[in-house]
């Protein structure tokens, strides 16, 4: 098809007043939204490291730690739920 012989004049920035035309296949973006959406699972169910591996790279590691001074009737509350982890070669 020539573009010239059927009539059509061109579409530009300055042929239609200065917008844009865009045509996209509908398969394609329904193809392209399935491999997004793919890729979005299978970052969720990625492989993790062990507790037990994590730990084993830590020096110290609190969990929940808590701490009060002080009587019964007058609590000072120092930690409440502090979690911490310290890692290897850093102290």
């Amino acid at each position: 098809m020539d573009v010239e012989s059927e009539g059509v004049q061109p579409v530009g920035p300055t042929g239609n007043g200065g917008h844009t035309v865009e045509i996209s296949d509908p398969k394609a973006d329904a193809a392209d939204s399935v491999h997004i959406e793919l890729a979005a699972r299978r970052r969720m169910f990625m492989s993790q490291p062990s507790t037990v591996a994590i730990r084993r790279q830590q020096a110290v590691c609190v969990r929940r730690a808590h701490k009060i001074y002080g009587t019964k009737k007058n609590p000072n509350v120092v930690l409440d739920g502090l979690n911490m982890t310290v890692p290897k070669g850093s102290m």
